[in-house]
């Protein structure tokens, strides 16, 4: 007998293995709006002083992807594709000075694994806006 529940072929567009996207907006802005962006990484705030880094919504994704960090010259912020090759990872895992880099781990006490999964499959999957 024929299916009756309304089965549909499948068409090829939607990937079958592996998790979803990461939204920009939907999974990451709020992880800067939640650790980043009070007193930090907004205007006038003291991380957007020494870096210049404005992790404020409507800004963030222009600038962290392909902008050369200000604290290790010779590395972009965020390569798409490339965890290794992005300075932000390096800050978010506390491991800048082994890129040539400075300060401390960002945001200070670090994030959930949650958080830094995500941030890393954004990267990973291209870091799309």
């Amino acid at each position: 007998a024929e299916p009756t529940t309304g089965d549909a072929p499948t068409t090829g567009d939607a990937p079958t293995t592996g998790s979803p996207a990461v939204s920009y907006a939907a999974d990451i802005q709020p992880i800067w709006d939640a650790r980043c962006t009070l007193g930090c990484h907004s205007p006038g705030g003291s991380g957007t002083m020494q870096t210049n880094l404005d992790l404020s919504a409507g800004v963030s994704h222009a600038q962290l992807v392909d902008v050369l960090s200000s604290q290790a010259p010779a590395l972009p912020r965020v390569v798409p594709g490339d965890l290794e090759g992005s300075y932000l990872w390096h800050k978010l895992k506390n491991t800048q000075s082994d890129v040539n880099g400075s300060g401390f781990q960002m945001p200070a006490g670090g994030l959930a694994d949650a958080d830094l999964a995500l941030i890393e499959k954004w990267i990973e999957d291209g870091a799309l806006p």
